[in-house]
């Protein structure tokens, strides 16, 4: 009769961690496959929209990538033809690249490879405009976005006839910034009932709150107290983002705090090296 040997302790410190990577990378992937189903779903949806509006935008080929981290979208020979417009008037580009980061999809990147043109459908003057370098940014969500920056090197704008051609303007670096007027109606008008030392007090209960309750649940859990020894990093990093949101005015984006600032890195860090060692260890 053959007897199966328990899997040993020290056997668990070297699969629990390995499997916990395993997982974290098969979840990432599906949260990356959902990601760009979800953009290329919205990308289809808003060209659907703008050609009802006689506004088309068009493709001659059309990629998503970036896995793991970013959602790119190229397009080659990108198009739109702006029906709706009075004249109405074609834009043609060689290349478009879109970019977005996974964890900030609220912050858009996109360059445009030249020339662009802009001509009316049934020919005659043109505008070619030309450069070595154009890169958009838009941050914020439609359709009030915060700030849109453009930025173009070797600048250069020429008219095209029949009769000749004719340059309109150069510039060796040009720059462009708008930003959403500060007394135009808030992104969340829901925040107009509320006022500030009111928000202050339930940031203060919230973070109370999560910090007792984390301490009550390592006090009580089943399998190891010894998950006690966590609760340092989740005290530290409650503290470091209430420094952050009040001194540096970061709470609009947490998941900017989240994912750039150093210190709270390096305690989500040290928590799951300690809760992987209590988990393998007890």
């Amino acid at each position: 009769m053959i007897h199966s040997r328990p899997i040993s302790r020290r056997s668990w410190q070297v699969v629990l961690p390995f499997a916990l990577f395993v997982a974290l990378a098969a979840g990432w992937t599906a949260l990356w496959f959902h990601a760009s189903s979800v953009a290329q779903a919205s990308i289809t949806a808003w060209r659907a929209r703008e050609a009802q509006s006689g506004r088309l935008y068009t493709c001659a080929s059309e990629n998503l990538a970036g896995y793991p981290f970013r959602i790119e979208v190229r397009c080659t020979a990108a198009g739109a033809q702006m029906r709706s417009a009075d004249p109405p008037f074609v834009v043609t580009a060689k290349d478009l690249l879109v970019v977005a980061q996974v964890y900030r999809p609220n912050l858009l990147i996109a360059e445009v490879e030249a020339p662009l043109t802009f001509e009316a459908p049934n020919g005659g003057v043109s505008l070619v405009a030309d450069w070595t370098l154009a890169q958009t940014s838009v941050r914020g969500l439609p359709p009030t976005p915060e700030r849109i920056s453009l930025a173009v090197d070797q600048f250069r704008l020429d008219q095209k006839s029949p009769a000749g051609s004719q340059t309109l303007l150069t510039a060796k670096h040009m720059e462009l910034h708008v930003r959403l007027d500060p007394d135009s109606t808030p992104g969340r008008p829901v925040l107009e009932g509320y006022s500030l030392a009111l928000v202050d007090q339930l940031v203060t209960v919230v973070a109370a709150s999560t910090v007792i309750s984390y301490c009550l649940y390592t006090f009580t859990a089943r399998d190891s107290k010894a998950m006690m020894i966590t609760i340092p990093f989740v005290v530290f990093g409650v503290f470091r983002y209430l420094l952050l949101m009040h001194r540096r005015d970061l709470g609009e984006e947490p998941e900017e705090v989240l994912l750039r600032d150093a210190p709270i890195l390096l305690c989500i860090a040290g928590w799951t090296v300690c809760a992987a060692i209590v988990l393998a260890v007890t």
